[in-house]
């Protein structure tokens, strides 16, 4: 049987966590739980108020609170991080605002932990452009794998072993980290084919080194799982949210 109206919210309210009591709350008692069940289902036809109302708490766009298929994509509370790399110096901070970017569903948080670094200079390393963010999916019970394809990894290595020793004084977003000890930064690498033993390929700055598979996967962090490119970002309206954040 054809519901007489669209379904409206289910699935944005469902992706946020809230039952229709507490959404009902949110709005200000406006519009009763039974109200929002038959609005979910069809069975009353929504105000242009209520859409709106929902619009503004969830951050998205009118055709999301109509997405039975969650295509929508989703405002994240992953946090967030400012990350350059030059002349071998590598830099990760926290930023002054929070920041919250969208992504596609088809992440895993309920096995992986992820986190969001904004390129703040253009790296050398990546070949990627300031502006470019990457999601990160960290390192958790598993070791990540490095196979023949190219990829980006977060990796840590120790600095007095390091080639790099001593370029650099590396800030670390955790106080009680041994800031002295170990340098943190994005590299492509891959297994490399023609040798003999299981070597990986991996880049520092402009520099090609070589490391053995298992001691390579041992600095291993994360891995970015993808990575997008906004030559607009500096352009990008900020609009507050209610958690905090700041939606571009």
């Amino acid at each position: 049987m054809k519901n007489k109206y669209p379904k409206i919210g289910k699935t944005m309210r469902e992706r946020a966590g809230y039952t229709q009591s507490y959404l009902s709350t949110l709005l200000e008692n406006q519009y009763s739980v039974s109200s929002i069940r038959n609005y979910e289902i069809g069975e009353r036809d929504a105000p242009v108020s209520y859409l709106l109302s929902l619009s503004n708490l969830y951050r998205c766009t009118l055709p999301d609170l109509f997405d039975e298929e969650k295509r929508y994509y989703m405002y994240s509370n992953i946090d967030m991080l400012n990350y350059s790399y030059v002349n071998h110096k590598s830099k990760i901070e926290k930023p002054d605002v929070k920041f919250a970017y969208s992504y596609d569903r088809n992440i895993h948080t309920d096995k992986y932990d992820y986190l969001y670094y904004l390129l703040t200079a253009d790296d050398a390393t990546l070949n990627l452009s300031m502006g470019t963010r990457l999601l990160v999916q960290m390192k958790g019970k598993e070791m990540i794998d490095v196979n023949y394809n190219e990829r980006i990894y977060l990796i840590s290595v120790d600095k007095e072993t390091h080639p790099d020793y001593d370029y650099e004084k590396f800030s670390h977003i955790n106080p009680h980290f041994k800031t002295t000890q170990t340098k943190q930064f994005f590299t492509k690498a891959k297994l490399v084919k023609d040798l003999p033993n299981k070597t990986v390929m991996y880049y520092d700055g402009k520099i090609v080194r070589c490391m053995n598979y298992r001691k390579f996967k041992n600095m291993i962090d994360g891995v970015v799982h993808k990575y997008i490119f906004d030559d607009n970002i500096d352009e990008f309206a900020l609009m507050p949210s209610k958690d905090g954040f700041i939606l571009q």
